[in-house]
């Protein structure tokens, strides 16, 4: 009876442990998935700072040490190639102010990037 009621003891343990573990996971999930969110309206709110700081000043709004960073613009010839395929959906084509260069946004995504994004849907494979 002894041994049975350690197996029965033991056995409500590691249930215990279990659920706890299971719980612990939806809970850390919940948490990156919020922290996610938040980064996203984080880039969303800098975006709509840059842009109003754009139309009340009529100049580009940076951030210290964002001119390090800029890249060089493209060479004329890759910047009409650029132009040929249709963007992929939610994507849209902005201009910076400062270089006049064409950068995309992806606002459901909260990226933005200064290379054109490709739909690969619309890559033939060979």
């Amino acid at each position: 009876m002894h041994a049975r009621s350690l197996f029965l003891s033991l056995t409500h343990i590691l249930y215990t442990l279990s659920l706890k573990c299971v719980l612990c996971c939806i809970f850390l999930r919940t948490v990156a998935a919020q922290l996610q969110e938040s980064v996203r309206m984080n880039r969303v709110h800098i975006r709509m700072l840059r842009r109003a700081a754009n139309k009340k000043k009529g100049g580009a709004f940076e951030a210290p040490g964002a001119a390090a960073h800029r890249r060089p613009p493209p060479p004329a010839a890759l910047k009409a190639r650029r132009g040929s395929a249709p963007l992929p959906p939610g994507w849209e084509e902005l201009r910076d102010d400062a270089s006049g260069d064409a950068y995309y946004s992806n606002t459901a995504l909260g990226v933005t990037s200064w290379d054109r994004p490709v739909d690969k849907s619309a890559i033939p494979i060979l």
